[in-house]
């Protein structure tokens, strides 16, 4: 079991390097938790056209930043689901980094149109409900 886990911190690893980073965006620390200067004083960011690498909230599943999370998400699901508790929260807080070195931003739909940026723990909770449902199916 241990080997594994050491092989799902590789793989993760491998995916969250990237040849450009995007400096306003938020960065693993070393415990595995994500930088980040949000806090509730501040103002929602809002999006007017979402780009191909964001990853969008409600039923998006043929956006290809959505496409590109489920891939990476069936990737890592074996090392997923045999992960411990805190290993499991590092794989999500590491595939979302991926997703944000890459230019994506996880988006929500506003009410009268146009995309909220997502806090951290939605963008978390959306990528560890998707690990969930491919368990579920499988």
């Amino acid at each position: 079991r241990r080997s594994t886990r050491s092989s799902s911190a590789s793989s993760v690893s491998s995916l969250a390097e990237s040849s450009s980073s995007i400096s306003a965006l938020p960065a693993l620390t070393s415990s595995g938790t994500l930088e980040s200067s949000e806090t509730s004083s501040q103002p929602p960011m809002i999006v007017n056209e979402p780009r191909p690498e964001d990853v969008l909230f409600g039923q998006q599943s043929e956006h290809p930043g959505n496409q590109l999370l489920r891939e990476l998400v069936v990737s890592l699901a074996e090392e997923y689901n045999q992960a411990g508790r805190g290993e499991k929260k590092k794989i999500a807080l590491q595939l979302m980094n991926s997703i944000y070195e890459s230019g994506g931003r996880f988006l929500k739909p506003m009410g009268g149109g146009g995309w909220e940026v997502a806090s951290t723990e939605d963008a978390r909770d959306k990528i560890s409900k998707h690990f969930r449902n491919i368990r579920r199916r499988r």
